[in-house]
């Protein structure tokens, strides 16, 4: 055998080609531990989990697409979060400017999740199901990731963006993803309130378009304190319609119910600045479908009476509760130990006379009151999430008159 002379030229051309296979091999992105929250940056977006430690399997994720801040304070998020046996993802593009944002965004979320499962020890989370939600830009990237993996959006809620875009040009996949949007009422730059008309009325017109609408008064481009408790119940109600309790056979996602157009509600949205906006089962509704304002259920009918009241007569005066967990009087966030008692006080307006308060939560009657004062005890609050409403039968005839949304979780004790 003639043995081969290495020559300078021969030695840099192999060194050059070795230099640029490991260049062309791809760098698996770092995945940084800190407690709970998971953290790793994939093709320059931020990726953020919040993977509970004391939870096995994960059941679902709450994806919040342009917020990579996560688990950072106990709200009704967390508590929403924790009761659904839920992990929570937040995401930050770097460069707000690349084009095809919601594509890049939703793949950097499917790859995060394969490389924290690896990390975390959880092999359930590539497979997971989310509901999303987010404000402005992130209200428009939780319906666009929720339209781009339709097989595992639960739902998603749209804050202060515009609604869901030209129906002839969306799969119709994603139509059948319950989508909150709620828009502020006083009109802005953005001009989104005119796609109610261009966009929601046709899709009521046209039928079996899963989207709710709603108005948050006073608010331009604004997440005002009252949106809340509107949006974590409705999600809250939604996970409980489509996501099965038990586990799916790992690595199938699971298979999502799907919701029936004739078994939701309707908001009549010619009375939604009324003093009590009118709401009827599809069956019972007689408006026109130019008005409508879908509801997934009766229960969410009546939270979206709720938050669509302009100037409550009913308020919530006091509450008062054994074991206050999470106290939020401003947001009307409370959490409080499961199967504990709570009482909470109604008060009316000044000059309007009622005959009687009934409490619910949602559709749920908790409890009648007769006269003042207005206070009602729940013995035994049930774990889980609960839009707390009072609603009074006016003397003289007087109608119906709703507060707005109370929302309560009942915290389960650890060691239960």
């Amino acid at each position: 055998m003639i043995p081969v002379r290495s020559t300078p030229v021969a030695t840099a051309v192999i060194l050059s080609m070795a230099f640029a296979a490991i260049a062309a091999e791809p760098v698996k992105p770092d995945v940084q531990r800190k407690g709970d929250l998971w953290s790793v940056v994939v093709d320059g977006v931020d990726v953020n989990f919040c993977i509970p430690s004391h939870r096995k399997e994960l059941r679902g994720v709450l994806l919040k697409p342009a917020d990579k801040n996560v688990a950072d304070q106990q709200n009704a998020w967390t508590a929403a979060v924790a009761s659904w046996g839920f992990g929570e993802c937040g995401m930050l593009l770097r460069d707000m400017n690349r084009g095809n944002r919601p594509r890049i965004l939703s793949e950097a979320f499917r790859k995060a999740l394969s490389l924290v499962a690896e990390a975390s020890g959880h092999p359930e989370l590539p497979r997971l199901p989310f509901v999303a939600t987010g404000f402005s830009k992130g209200g428009g990237w939780a319906r666009d990731l929720s339209r781009l993996n339709p097989d595992r959006a639960i739902g998603y809620v749209n804050v202060c963006c515009w609604m869901g875009g030209d129906l002839a040009k969306v799969p119709p996949e994603y139509l059948g993803i319950p989508g909150l949007y709620i828009l502020g009422s006083v009109p802005d730059g953005f001009k989104m309130l005119p796609t109610i008309e261009a966009e929601y009325v046709p899709a009521m017109q046209r039928g079996r378009v899963l989207w709710t609408c709603a108005l948050s008064w006073g608010a331009a481009h604004d997440w005002l304190p009252p949106t809340t408790p509107y949006a974590v119940t409705y999600l809250d109600q939604v996970v409980r319609m489509r996501l099965p309790a038990e586990s799916p056979a790992a690595g199938t996602p699971p298979a999502l119910r799907e919701m029936k157009w004739e078994e939701g509600w309707m908001g009549d949205r010619s009375t939604w600045d009324a003093p009590c906006p009118s709401i009827a089962s599809f069956a019972d509704y007689t408006g026109t479908w130019d008005n409508a304002s879908w509801q997934p259920n009766r229960y969410l009918a009546h939270v979206w009476r709720a938050y669509m009241t302009r100037t409550p007569e009913v308020t919530f005066a006091g509450i008062a509760a054994d074991s206050l967990i999470l106290e939020n009087p401003g947001r009307a966030e409370y959490g409080v130990a499961s199967d504990t008692r709570l009482t909470i006080t109604a008060q009316l307006k000044d000059g309007v006379e009622a005959r009687s308060v009934s409490f619910y939560d949602g559709d749920v009657p908790l409890g009648h009151v007769a006269s003042k004062p207005y206070t009602f005890a729940w013995h035994r609050v049930p774990a889980g999430n609960h839009a707390v409403i009072a609603v009074a039968n006016l003397a003289n005839e007087g109608g119906l008159r709703s507060s707005p949304i109370l929302w309560v979780s009942g915290v389960p004790e650890p060691d239960r």
